[in-house]
């Protein structure tokens, strides 16, 4: 039985009511629930009352907030968690018994899409009988995650306010300027006087993703005001206005290794203090086959320490320790 047989067993016990259940009794919002599931707040709030008239009793009190799960509830929710670790664990123990390879399903946010994943799929090919790989936002990542769509993904955002996730760090890197080579030149260092005053807007990236998100509370943060004249979804794009002079952007190393060979004419620079950090992360169910888990986890750890950490560390010499990685004395396999 493959993964995928063994995520069409977890739908049938668990529908969508359900599945929307488990995830608002973990965040205890709404809001959250339906940015992760990828709807607007009022139709998660109809489902759920759905779900508690059919089953005949109340499942949140809504007159606190956050919202609290009744005993009720807490039961329920036991329960069902209890139910999906030992089909996780039943799909497991057959896969061993009939020697068949499963099946591996796992995204990435879109940095991690050319240096990262294609090496992964090589290194991970012969132990699964087979491999699908999407790119998409952290946000749309997790989503799919948890309606069992993927496996693993590979993410900037933790996440943290779901509860039942394993997470595994992969690396650390520094935020960067990126400039056209016309900009760049037109100053020897810059503050952030300097690039408020440059003549040049701030390129958004767009809200919805990891990066737009961790650029946004990052200025919030530290009280920088950048008005948002453009804003867009895409590598590519993001590079191509930034080599046109239109602007200019922080984004992440990682962005530009991907970026600098698409896009020739952009220049990475030292951002102002205080640098911003992004951390990356594998991240999957707990309820996940362990095995499938630590080889994906080591297959990422190698590929970013032979392949991506050289490649990081050329582009932004200037930021060596603000760099950390899994596991750098990990023998290539």
């Amino acid at each position: 039985m493959d993964t995928f047989q063994g995520d069409l067993i977890f739908n049938q016990v668990f529908d969508l009511d359900i599945r929307m259940f488990l995830l608002l009794y973990e965040t205890r919002s709404f809001s959250k629930t339906a940015q992760i599931v990828g709807c607007n707040q009022p139709a998660v709030s109809k489902r759920i009352s759905k779900l508690e008239e059919s089953l005949g009793i109340t499942l949140f009190d809504r007159s606190q907030r956050p919202i609290r799960p009744t005993s009720s509830a807490r039961i329920l929710y036991s329960e069902m968690k209890t139910h999906a670790g030992k089909i996780s664990d039943t799909i497991a123990r057959l896969r061993v018994q009939y020697y068949v390879k499963p099946v591996l399903k796992f995204g990435s946010i879109e940095t991690m899409s050319v240096d990262l994943a294609p090496e992964m799929i090589t290194r991970l090919a012969p132990h699964f009988s087979q491999i699908t790989h999407v790119t998409l936002t952290s946000n749309e990542l997790v989503r799919q995650l948890l309606e069992h769509k993927l496996d693993i993904i590979i993410s900037s955002d933790p996440f943290n306010e779901i509860g039942e996730l394993h997470r595994r760090f992969l690396f650390q890197e520094p935020s960067i300027l990126m400039m056209s080579r016309e900009l760049a030149q037109s100053r020897s260092s810059w503050s952030w006087q300097d690039l408020q005053t440059c003549g040049k807007p701030f390129l958004h990236w767009y809200l919805a993703s990891g990066g737009g998100r961790l650029n946004e509370r990052y200025l919030s943060a530290n009280y920088l005001n950048l008005p948002n004249y453009i804003e867009v979804d895409s590598n590519t794009v993001m590079a191509s206005l930034v080599k046109n002079n239109v602007g200019w952007t922080i984004c992440r190393a990682s962005t530009f290794m991907q970026l600098k060979e698409l896009v020739k004419g952009i220049i990475a620079l030292p951002m102002p203090e205080p640098v911003l950090i992004r951390r990356i992360y594998m991240i999957c169910r707990q309820s996940e086959d362990k095995k499938t888990v630590d080889l994906c986890h080591e297959a990422a750890s190698v590929v970013i320490r032979d392949n991506i950490a050289p490649q990081l560390r050329a582009i932004t010499p200037w930021a060596l320790a603000l760099f950390s990685f899994s596991d750098e004395n990990t023998a290539a396999s």
